[in-house]
């Protein structure tokens, strides 16, 4: 998937998503692929999904991020 927006613009997105599930943001995943998501491709919300279950944060079954 195409995202037209910049990176500052997806970051920005990224981390009001990220704050909705760990009040924290996107400094407090020390990863370093958020510009390679970007790249890809993810939407934000996509990002932190993958950021978050590869932090080992578990989903409930029915939920979905979009």
């Amino acid at each position: 998937m195409r995202i037209d927006m910049n990176f500052e613009r997806w970051m920005k997105e990224v981390n009001e998503d990220l704050l909705r599930f760990d009040n924290k943001g996107a400094e407090s995943i020390s990863q370093k692929n958020w510009h390679i998501w970007y790249v890809e491709g993810y939407t934000p919300m996509q990002a932190v999904e993958t950021a978050l279950m590869n932090r080992g944060f578990s989903f409930d079954d029915h939920y979905y991020l979009g």
